[in-house]
């Protein structure tokens, strides 16, 4: 590319930068527009947030499952390490199982099905 190409470029990008923004701002508009909603209600907070029943379900369940496995692993581990078989990964697994009832209970209590 010679110096004139370089030039050119420069250029056009400065002119390209302004007409972005203006294509950006006019794109949010018509986005806003069609969905009918302010930029406000995009930034709700995620604790209120409205969940499908699906969702909910989805979500219910993967806390549970989640909450559970970490119980198990780390109770396993712990009985690895310290070489008392059953006590740790029975008292992991109750306290997983807690766990995944109290986030499964924030879960509800905060959906808004």
């Amino acid at each position: 590319m010679g110096a004139q190409d370089d030039l050119n470029v420069s250029s056009q990008a400065g002119e390209g930068a302004e007409s972005f923004d203006k294509r950006l701002a006019e794109a949010e508009a018509r986005m806003r527009g069609k969905s009918g909603k302010s930029d406000n209600v995009s930034t709700r907070d995620s604790g209120n947030a409205d969940y499908s029943a699906f969702g909910l379900a989805m979500r219910i369940g993967t806390e549970m499952v989640a909450a559970l496995v970490v119980g198990v692993v780390l109770g396993y581990g712990l009985d690895r390490l310290c070489g008392t078989k059953p006590l740790f990964l029975i008292l992991f697994s109750l306290v997983g199982g807690a766990a995944g009832m109290l986030n499964v209970w924030r879960a509800v209590k905060n959906a808004n099905v």
